[in-house]
């Protein structure tokens, strides 16, 4: 009884044995999860994210980022490649800029504006339901605003602060403007409205990169007291309040973008090239595989 007792244990260590390998586990023995690492994806949240790698224009679609076909090297993103997408390009030989509407349904793209001097160009937004291209361009002695349609007309929209830097961010109809007035410490983040012009109370030293949400409801930018503490931050103009999503200090925030809903905000670190979200509420925010050029995002 007891030699047979004895067999049947051996016979269960022997199945043991076999599910579980025939190699003992070692310490310093990567574990099988980091031997064969799952391809991570992006949450949907961040579909319609657009944005440029390595001269190649990029939209998030599905969890995924998809290359859009587009003539030449791209330089940055103005709105949602999903739609339609407003792209800057550059020249071969970098020497010009160029604002352009290009069409993924017709491949077509149509040049809006050209300057000779490729630093020229600064922030470049479109309305959509005024059908126009707005953006700054750096000049002597003042930086101006200026408007495009796909009809090719320009004109200039109107005079900001003679300190105006060049990064600004308007609504879908023109009627309000957000924009940087000063760009040295102390920066000066200035709203125009129907109603006037007043400077929000930001208390910070530099301000870079400001984004209205699509009702115009709230405004994100990237602010800190120095270059070495910057952070995203969302302001209420109607409650008026100002809040620092913290969790991305250190992460080297740029070029902020609300989603169309206003509940996240997507935003390049200047540190990797890496694109992040953080939810407004909770201000957590939430890395993406995918990488972006330096430069303006969509959303």
């Amino acid at each position: 009884m007891g030699e047979r007792l004895w067999r049947v244990w051996a016979c269960l260590a022997l199945v043991a044995l076999v599910l579980s390998g025939c190699t003992p586990k070692t310490e310093d023995q990567a574990p099988v999860s980091d031997l064969n690492p799952v391809v991570s994806t992006a949450p949907r949240v961040a579909d319609g994210i657009s944005f440029v790698s390595e001269g190649q224009l990029m939209v998030i679609r599905d969890a995924q980022a998809e290359k859009v076909a587009t003539p030449g090297k791209v330089q940055a993103v103005g709105t949602s490649a999903d739609a339609g997408g407003l792209v800057v390009r550059d020249s071969a030989a970098a020497t010009s800029a160029q604002v352009s509407w290009f069409q993924p349904g017709t491949g077509k793209l149509s040049e809006l504006w050209r300057s000779d001097d490729a630093g020229s160009l600064g922030s470049v937004r479109h309305l959509s339901k005024a059908d126009a291209v707005w953006f700054s361009v750096f000049g002597d002695p003042k930086t101006v605003l200026k408007s495009a349609t796909p009809s090719g007309s320009e004109a200039m929209v109107r005079a900001l602060d003679s300190s105006f830097n060049g990064e600004f961010d308007v609504d879908a109809l023109g009627d309000a403007i957000a924009y940087v007035s000063e760009t040295q410490n102390p920066s000066v983040l200035t709203l125009r409205d129907s109603e006037g012009e007043s400077a929000v109370p930001t208390g910070l030293g530099l301000i870079f990169s400001p984004d209205l949400s699509a009702d115009s409801e709230s405004l994100c930018f990237v602010g800190g007291q120095s270059a070495t503490d910057l952070s995203v931050w969302v302001f209420d103009r109607g409650q008026g309040e100002l809040r620092e999503l913290d969790q991305t200090r250190g992460l080297g925030p740029t070029v902020p973008v609300f989603s169309a809903d206003g509940a996240n905000v997507a935003f390049r670190s200047a540190k990797d090239g890496a694109l992040w979200i953080v939810d407004v509420a909770s201000g957590k925010p939430q890395k993406l595989p995918f990488t972006a050029d330096e430069g303006p995002i969509g959303w």
